[in-house]
């Protein structure tokens, strides 16, 4: 889904986060009697690029965010069953802040430091302090 910003040319009126479904005819609003004009910088809810992925032998096409996550979900959650591997879309998850990370998490060799120098279990405390009581 779009969301399209929308100014008038004659009373500079803005019509703010006008919502478009991907594919719908575009509904320009209208303000003195006249079209109103595109403000360019609008955003984008949960649409990407187009894509053909195969799991397994079955073809989907995926539009939408929400349709790349649940084919990661599904993916990993066969993975675990023992059948084929699972799926990430980079592109969707990672950017210039985190493109050192692996999207699937730790590998197997990363140790995580659950003890101090002495040997002694790290505790989490909770209580007063946290703001819990």
């Amino acid at each position: 889904m779009a969301i399209n910003d929308y100014e008038c040319a004659s009373c500079h009126r803005l019509a703010r986060d006008h919502y478009r479904p991907v594919g719908a005819p575009i509904d320009v609003p209208a303000c003195c009697g006249q079209p109103m004009l595109w403000v360019p910088g609008g955003a984008h809810l949960d649409v990407i690029p187009e894509q053909e992925v195969f799991i397994g032998s079955e073809r989907r096409v995926i539009r939408t965010l929400t349709e790349a996550r649940a084919i990661e979900r599904e993916t990993e959650q066969l993975w675990k069953e023992g059948r084929g591997a699972p799926i990430r879309f980079r592109e969707l998850s990672q950017d210039r802040s985190n493109k050192d990370e692996n999207t699937f998490g730790p590998t197997p060799e990363e140790r995580v430091q659950n003890r101090d120098r002495h040997g002694r279990p790290y505790v989490i405390r909770r209580g007063v302090f946290d703001g819990e009581q």
